[in-house]
């Protein structure tokens, strides 16, 4: 006596339905069918005793909601009339997943041969509807995750690794997939690598200094040793002597600089004498 139809807006039609015509009364019944809506196909317009019409809803570009109409039956004159309601509830269709993800890119920055950088974490959100069933995965092989897989909102822990790589930049991707019907999303990653900080180095010239005196003479002119950094940094050094004829102005800087190197013969006997100046990054 009532039919009602569902359908998912914008999906399949909803299957058919039957109504059943029967004759309650006597003589021959000769029967017509028609329905009052657009939305609503009917198999057969008449028949002659019983008999059956289906009925098929069609979705088409219904709106949301609920959808009335009717289906007379009618059998000429002195058969009264029969109205059979039908409705079609048409639903909105269900909003599938969507991957989101915090931060929209990554990067990592080591020195190389040093220590690895610290991890990273990539913060997953399911921005659609339903549930969300994910997957990660990552196209360099410096890049390791700490998960690969989970569901609904999550994380991923994102670990670059120095080992032998070269000086420079290196890209790669984290690739997150939630299946049939949801848009991947890609996060670009990024690995710099820079060289190794170069030490300072000293570098002194002359490489050694000769003096001459007389015994009991005058103190032969002092010397001057320049010193440079030939490495890279910040150079800072000091100086020390080993023999007590020795002296040296000044004992310590910073930088390039120069030190003057001076002999006191004192009451040394007539002869050769040899001493060393020590110059050590501080």
């Amino acid at each position: 006596t009532s039919l009602a139809f569902t359908a998912i807006q914008g999906g399949s039609n909803p299957a058919a339905q039957t109504l059943s015509v029967r004759n309650t009364g006597g003589g021959t019944l000769t029967w017509s069918a028609s329905e009052t809506t657009g939305w609503l196909a009917l198999s057969a317009g008449s028949g002659t005793g019983n008999g059956t019409v289906t009925l098929q809803a069609t979705t088409g570009a219904l709106a949301t909601g609920t959808h009335t109409g009717s289906v007379i039956l009618t059998g000429g004159t002195g058969v009264t009339p029969i109205t059979i309601p039908v409705s079609f509830t048409v639903t909105a269709a269900p909003v599938p997943p969507a991957i989101s993800a915090t931060p929209t890119s990554l990067a990592f920055t080591a020195i190389q041969g040093g220590s690895n950088p610290a991890a990273q974490t990539l913060s997953i959100l399911n921005t659609g509807g339903g549930t969300l069933n994910w997957s990660a995965s990552e196209n360099a092989g410096w890049l390791a995750l700490s998960a690969g897989t989970g569901t609904g909102n999550g994380t991923v822990t994102l670990q670059a690794t120095t080992g032998a790589l070269a000086t420079g930049s290196h890209t790669g991707t984290l690739t997150l997939s939630g299946g049939t019907g949801v848009t991947p999303v890609t996060i670009p990653v990024s690995f710099t690598v820079t060289a190794a900080p170069v030490p300072p180095a000293i570098g002194m010239s002359p490489t050694s200094l000769s003096f001459t005196a007389q015994q009991g003479g005058s103190n032969p002119t002092a010397q001057a040793l320049t010193i440079n950094n030939t490495g890279g940094g910040t150079l800072s050094w000091g100086i020390n002597h080993d023999a007590t004829w020795l002296w040296h102005s000044p004992g310590t800087g910073t930088g390039a600089g120069t030190v003057t190197i001076g002999v006191i013969p004192g009451s040394l006997l007539a002869g050769t004498y040899n001493g060393q100046v020590t110059l050590w990054p501080k």
